[in-house]
Order: structure tokens, then C-alpha cells, then sequence
């Protein structure tokens, strides 16, 4: 409490004491009251003493009963300031609508002063605006209704126009811009207006207080003149740019008290040891440090105020430092995830293409590999920490193999035999009436195809926190394994590859799908997409004459010739970068492979096409498309070369062609 306070209390101590003194000293005991007369007439009565009480709540015939305050107003004015002064201002607001002669005491302009005393008594409220009065600029501030209908609990102010509305009220006291042309007729009238915009939900519209608009109407109305309606926008315009520097005084204010008290509760907290957080705060933690209720009020940290908010501050820390601890945690696995992705790219690439491989998420489901990713993070882990379970790539390769067959194999509407060998599963497995539904495509699928299917290694976007799920989300895959046990048996498909079997005149129990020679692949995904029915009796299929087969395949090849450009089915051989379309891998091989640019005319093994291709297209195709392509960059590449350019600018001619083709 400061000095000014404390004499204040002292003085109305003494005032309060000295009342009392005097009410006591001109106390009047009261008289009997008068006799009431019964309604029935009686011979004798009896007459009650009434309790004693003071004169000033005594009711008298025709008067109405008064409370202990109402001589209040008659005391002198200089003593009624001294006792307002020390009230909120919210206290001086309900007390000016207590009686008449109060509200024309307070309202009074001569009462100004102790508005603005009351108002010093709350801190951190700017200044009353010009057009309010002290007593507006109260109600504005503290009380929290409706300035039109009176609704309770409207916390936000309209601070541009200075009002509280309730959401009700805006259609009827605010209007859009349209309307005020309409009341307005000069184009730039409404630019001396305050503006607010729609703080509904999905409106995004400025409104104008239509009772300014109004007034502002009929001044220009009542203008006799030019000139008075030059001075007039004069008026209004500096009106309002005297509220927008108030506006923004009062905001730069706001912003260098919230700074202060950042830097205030920072100096604490580093204090108690929580520097480190502050040094290695992210965006996300830094906003949510901003926005935090204790941390965003436009208040000095005092020692109050800080005893009142350490614990709150204290646990939003404490989260910061887990989440921190967290994050630190990850990027470790994530530094250790890439040296497995970088030992397992050189396994890939020192096997023969189309060589069925575990991917990085299979290794890391693999125990010896998970051990040492998940080790302490301050352990160091390099290449060499790898080096023993990388030596075993051969045997977990094969472990992992045995494990796709046998869930593969299970999923085969034949039971499993108790003595079945491996090379009967096998033989199962590659029949051309097996077929598998990928769960993600809903593709019919053939062995061994599902197992380098792109669905199987899926990457979904995960939402949990564990460990293991953000390490396979920084690999962007997933163990085939985990789709492995959405697939099922596509017995639609089946029963359509037995038909087209029977019709090509061979043994469906010993026929394999390569045995088909591509003459099947097309018509399969023909027939299970376009006439799948499986509630349908199966369509009959037949060979054509041989007369009419170079025919259909050259359709089918024209038809495949235009699918292609789309698929995304190249493979390059060097890195084993997959799954691009003919123009990204010519472009592909002049940015990452300059020297293989000579060698195209002869390297015939420079790419292949991936094995999990669309049954609309072959891998015959997909090399005739690709060899077009390179052939004819390559034949346009020593024209440049004739050229005073350097290699770099050859190289980025080319790719702009690759791209325009």
C-alpha cells in the first residue's frame, strides 16, 4: 500500500468514527406507536411497546422506509471525494445508480476527478478516449453486457467503436458497407468511419455502427455549405485519427508491458535452473510460452503475482523439458535410422536386381538391429556398430523369406500339410490361379509380385507417440509383415485365372503364372475389374483364331504404348532408384549420371523395369518406351557438344527437352 493510501485510510477511519459519534449523540428514543383499530369492534385493547430503533429507518404514514445511508449525500462534498476515491471504479458505477441524488453527484462533470482517481486504482487501463465520459468509459470496461439489450457474460469489446454487442445485436445496429453508400452518397465517406470486422464465425465483412452513420447523415444534411461540410470531414477525420493514436500508444504500451513481464518471468525462472529451456525452445514451445495466460498479461511481475503463478509456470516447463528430452531422443534414432539406411542401399545394390530383399522397416524389426538403434543416447553408434548384424544380411534375408512364405502360404484356401516341403509352397504359391487382394489397392496380385508390391511397404502417417512409430515414419516405410496380415485370397480372381487356363488348353494344378508368357496378365486384370460379379455366374472365355492375333496385339500395344508414360515403373541400375516414368529417368541419369551418357548407345542393362508393374502394361513395353526416349536424347546430345558450351550447360539443355518432351 503506498503512503498517499495509507493516509487516505487513516483519514477515513477518523470520518467514519467521528459519524458514529455524532448519530449516537442525536439518538431520540421513539414514542409509542398509535393504537390500530381492530376490524371487529372489541370492549378493551392493549397497546404493545415497539422495539426501539434509530430515526433514520423509522416509516412514517405515507413515507417510504429508509436505509442507514440515506443522509449520506448531505454530507460535504470534499469528504464524499476523499471516501469515492478509494473505491473501484465498478464500486463508483453501481453506486451512481443507487439513488437519484448520488447518480447527480457522480454524473456531475465537477466529479471527473475522482473517476480518474478510481480509475489509478486498477492497473493497466489506458486512459479514457475523447469521445467518452469517464463514466461510459467505466461501463465500456467493467461492465460486461450488451450495450443494446442488456444480454450478461459479453467479455469482448469492440474496441473500433467502442461498444459491447452481443452476436444478436450486430444485424440490427451494424450495417455493411453496401448500406452505408446508400446513407452516405460522397465515395469516400465511409473512410471517416470506424470499422469493425464481423466477429461471427465465418463472416469476414467490415460493419459500421449504424447510429454514427446516421448522425453523420444529418450533419451532412443540415450542411448549408461547402465549406461547412469541409470542415465537417475535417472534424470527423481527426477525430478518428486521434483514436487511432490512441489506439496504438496504448498498444505499443501493451506490447513493452508484456515484453517486460516475459523478461521478468525468464529472469525467475532461469534462477531456479530452467535457463537451458529457454536456450532450446522451438517454435512450438516458444509460441505456447507466449500464449500462456500467465505469461501474456500486460502486468509486472511482482513478487505477488509471481508466488501466485510459479507452480503453473513450473509444470509448463517441466512439459517443456520432456517434450525437449523427447525431440532429443528422436533426432538420436534418427541419425542411427539413416546409417541403416545407408548400409542396407549397399546390401541392395550389391545383389541382382529383382532379388526379393527385406526393406529398412524389416531390419528394423529385426531384434539385433532394434538393440542397437534403441541404445542410450549417450552411447555413440556409427557405422561400425552395424557391422556384425550387417554380416548376418544373408541370414536374416533368408529368415525373412521363410516368414513371407509361410503367410503367404497361409492365406492358399489348401491346407497346410503337416509334412509339406518347401518346394510344394513354393509350387503353390507361383500357380497361375493364385492371387492375392492387396488391402490398400484392392488390386489383384500374383506371386511373387506381392512381395515387392509398393502397398506392402506402405507408409501411413502416424499419430502416436511411441518411439518405434516415429522411427518407421522417418523411414517412410512399413514392415511388409504388418500389411502382410491384411491380405487375403482373392478367390474372384482365381477363379477367373482357372477359366482363361482351361481356355489356353493347359493343367491349372501345374501351369505357373510365368508359364503364361504375359498372354494372361493383361486379361486378368481385364476380368477382374472390368467384369468382376462375384455373385454371377463366372463369363465364358475362349482363344481367337490365329488369324486375329497379330491383330490384338497391336492394339494391346498401342493401348499399353499411351498407359506407360504415366506408370511409374523405371528402375535405375546404378543406384537402384525406383519407381519413376520414362522422363524421370532419362532425367534421372543426366543429373545424377553424367558419365552414363556415352555408354547409352551400347549399356543395354542401364535400368530395368520394376517388378511390380501394372497388368495393364509388360516390362517388354516399358524398355521399348524407354529406349525411344534415350535414343533420341542421346542423338541430340553431340549437337550440343559441337558448341562452345561446357558440360554442365549440355547436360541442362538436355533436361530442359526431357522436360518439354
Amino acid at each position: 500500500m503506498t503512503e498517499g493510501s495509507r493516509r487516505r485510510s487513516i483519514r477515513l477511519q477518523n470520518l467514519a468514527e467521528a459519524r458514529a459519534q455524532e448519530i449516537a449523540f442525536h439518538e431520540v428514543q421513539p414514542t409509542e406507536s398509535p393504537i390500530r383499530k381492530r376490524r371487529r369492534a372489541s370492549s378493551s385493547f392493549t397497546v404493545r411497546p415497539l422495539k426501539k430503533q434509530p430515526e433514520d429507518v423509522v416509516s412514517t404514514h405515507g413515507k417510504k422506509k429508509r436505509g442507514r445511508l440515506w443522509r449520506l449525500p448531505e454530507m460535504p462534498l470534499d469528504i464524499l471525494f476523499e471516501i469515492f476515491e478509494l473505491l473501484h471504479p465498478s464500486d463508483l458505477l453501481r453506486l451512481s445508480r443507487t439513488s437519484k441524488s448520488l447518480r447527480s453527484c457522480l454524473l456531475n462533470p465537477s466529479a471527473t476527478t475522482v473517476w480518474k482517481r478510481t480509475r489509478g486504482n486498477v492497473e493497466g487501463i489506458p486512459e479514457c478516449p475523447p469521445n467518452l465520459t469517464e463514466s461510459q468509459y467505466a461501463h465500456l470496461i467493467f461492465e460486461h453486457v450488451c450495450h443494446f439489450c442488456g444480454t450478461s457474460g459479453i467479455t469482448d469489446v469492440l474496441w473500433e467503436c467502442w461498444v459491447r454487442s452481443c452476436h444478436k445485436c450486430i444485424d440490427k445496429n451494424f450495417i455493411s458497407q453496401e448500406e452505408v453508400d446508400l446513407e452516405l452518397p460522397m465515395s469516400k465517406d465511409h473512410d471517416m468511419l470506424r470499422f469493425i470486422w464481423d466477429p461471427r464465425p465465418r463472416q469476414y465483412d467490415r460493419l459500421y455502427l449504424k447510429s454514427e452513420v446516421i448522425a453523420l447523415s444529418k450533419k451532412f444534411s443540415a450542411a448549408k455549405s461547402k465549406a461547412d461540410t469541409d470542415a465537417l470531414i475535417e472534424d470527423t477525420v481527426a477525430i478518428k485519427n486521434d483514436m487511432k493514436k490512441v489506439r496504438h500508444q496504448r498498444a505499443v504500451e501493451l506490447n513493452k508491458l508484456r515484453k517486460d513481464r516475459m523478461q521478468g518471468i525468464r529472469a525467475r525462472m532461469e534462477a531456479q535452473g530452467w535457463a537451458e529451456e529457454f536456450d532450446k525452445m522451438n517454435w512450438t514451445t516458444k509460441r505456447e510460452y507466449m500464449r500462456h495466460p500467465s505469461v501474456k498479461q500486460a502486468k509486472p511481475v511482482t513478487d505477488r503475482i509471481w508466488r501466485n503463478i510459479e507452480a503453473s509456470m513450473t509444470q509448463l516447463f517441466t512439459k517443456f523439458r520432456a517434450d525437449r528430452l523427447r525431440r532429443e531422443r528422436i533426432d538420436v534414432l534418427c541419425k542411427r535410422l539413416d546409417i541403416l539406411k545407408e548400409l542396407h542401399r549397399e546390401e541392395v545394390i550389391s545383389h541382382p536386381p529383382l532379388t526379393p530383399l527385406p526393406d529398412a522397416g524389416d531390419l528394423f524389426e529385426i531384434l539385433e538391429f532394434k538393440e542397437i538403434i534403441f541404445r542410450p543416447s549417450e552411447v555413440e553408434v556409427n557405422h561400425a556398430s552395424f557391422d556384425l548384424p550387417m554380416l548376418r544380411f544373408e541370414y536374416h534375408a533368408a529368415q525373412w523369406m521363410k516368414t513371407v512364405h509361410k503367410t503367404l502360404r497361409a492365406l492358399l484356401p489348401d491346407p497346410v500339410a503337416p509334412d509339406e516341403t518347401t518346394e510344394r509352397s513354393d509350387h503353390l504359391l507361383s500357380l497361375a490361379t493364385t492371387f492375392f487382394r492387396c488391402a490398400w489397392c484392392a488390386r489383384p496380385i500374383p506371386y511373387p509380385q506381392i512381395i515387392v508390391h509398393k502397398c506392402m511397404h506402405q507408409c501411413i502417417r502416424f499419430t502416436s507417440d511411441d518411439f518405434e512409430a516415429q522411427c518407421l515414419q522417418h523411414l517412410r516405410t512399413e514392415p511388409w509383415l504388418r500389411w502382410g496380415e491384411k491380405l487375403e485370397f482373392d478367390t474372384v480372381a482365381s477363379r477367373t485365372a482357372e477359366l482363361l487356363v482351361r481356355a489356353c488348353g493347359k493343367d491349372v494344378k501345374s501351369t505357373s503364372y510365368c508359364d503364361m508368357e504375359h498372354l494372361e496378365e493383361f486379361f486378368i486384370y481385364h476380368a477382374t475389374t472390368t467384369h468382376r460379379q462375384p455373385d454371377l455366374e463366372p463369363i465364358p472365355w475362349s482363344l481367337l483364331p490365329v488369324a486375329y492375333k497379330a491383330e490384338m496385339q497391336e492394339e494391346q500395344d498401342s493401348q499399353r504404348h499411351d498407359i506407360i508414360d504415366r506408370l511409374h515403373l523405371m528402375c535405375c541400375m546404378r543406384c537402384r532408384a525406383e519407381r519413376m516414368t520414362p522422363q524421370e529417368l532419362v532425367a534421372h541419369f543426366v543429373i545424377k549420371h553424367q558419365s552414363i551418357l556415352d555408354e547409352l548407345r551400347e549399356d543395354t542393362k542401364c535400368f530395368y523395369v520394376h517388378p511390380d508393374v501394372s497388368d495393364r502394361c509388360t516390362p517388354r513395353e516399358a524398355r521399348l518406351k524407354i529406349r525411344e526416349i534415350m535414343e533420341d536424347e542421346v542423338e541430340r546430345a553431340p549437337e550440343s557438344e559441337e558448341t562452345e558450351e561446357g558440360p554442365q550447360e549440355v547436360f541442362r539443355d538436355l533436361l530442359r527437352r526431357i522436360q518439354a518432351h
